[in-house]
């Protein structure tokens, strides 16, 4: 596992940490977290009734590679404001798609050719979505693209960093 700069090692109680915060305003700080790095299509998915594992997923997407970084930067910042720090954290180096557990809510944080290609909305479909109070620029789903009519089996990733 890979960690980010913002990571650090050591013993951690991760349950009394989330018990504290909250899990549904976790997710909801997340959400904001996203939101204020210009996450586009920033959702909170309640998914305890589906899954054990988890209660909430926040899934967010990042123009390219950089600003998922820096968004999964700014959640973890924020986290440990709260007095969280992840349990997991995955694909930081790659940053096409960015996962970060903190038990309770998964962050996810997609480069948007990567989100398209696997639709965790339609995956989880089942799951209510809880309003985050977030901008309209934050959840806008602009621009989707529709891999299926495309022809391509597998999402090119768009390193360009001038957009």
């Amino acid at each position: 596992m890979v960690q980010s700069p913002a990571a650090k090692s050591g013993t951690y109680d991760y349950t009394a940490a989330i018990e504290r915060a909250g899990s549904r305003t976790l997710a909801i700080d997340v959400a904001r977290a996203m939101a204020d790095k210009k996450a586009e299509n920033v959702v909170v998915l309640e998914v305890a009734r589906l899954i054990g594992i988890t209660h909430y997923f926040v899934v967010g997407t990042a123009r390219n590679r950089r600003q998922a970084q820096a968004i999964s930067d700014e959640i973890e910042v924020r986290c440990r404001a709260q007095g969280l720090k992840p349990y997991g954290l995955e694909g930081y180096r790659q940053a096409s798609w960015i996962l970060l557990d903190y038990q309770d809510v998964i962050a996810h944080v997609f480069v948007k050719e990567m989100r398209d290609y696997y639709d965790l909305e339609l995956h989880w479909g089942d799951a209510p979505r809880i309003d985050a109070g977030l901008p309209p620029e934050a959840t806008s789903k602009e621009g989707r693209t529709d891999y299926e009519d495309s022809g391509a089996a597998w999402p090119v990733v768009n390193d360009d960093e001038s957009e």
